[in-house]
């Protein structure tokens, strides 16, 4: 189970450095939704970044559940406007699935 979290931690690391990385590109043919957002795609590197740290070397279930709980709850703030209901329900997703497996691999 341990080699299913560093997967996890790996795969969602990398994709949310290449989604912080594509938050502060300007694509002007895309829709007026999809500009440069600098703070969101920060919080996507430095996560992203955290998640490849600890999904290279041997996970600590502990670190995978607080960044995943960090998600969870910054989802949930979202949800009061700060970002589209979408998005929101992205960031508790993915953070619900790194709690839950972080608890399983605790166990």
């Amino acid at each position: 189970m341990l080699l299913v979290l560093r997967i996890w931690s790996l795969v969602l690391g990398v994709g949310f450095v290449v989604v912080g990385v594509l938050r502060m590109v300007p694509i002007p043919d895309l829709a007026p939704f999809a500009q440069p957002e600098y703070v969101h795609g920060a919080l996507h590197l430095v996560s992203g970044a955290a998640f490849v740290q600890w999904g290279a070397r041997r996970p600590a279930p502990r670190v995978v559940a607080v960044l995943g709980l960090s998600w969870v709850v910054l989802g949930l703030v979202a949800r009061f406007g700060l970002l589209d209901h979408t998005d929101a329900l992205v960031h508790i997703g993915t953070g619900a699935v790194s709690v839950g497996l972080a608890v399983a691999v605790r166990r």
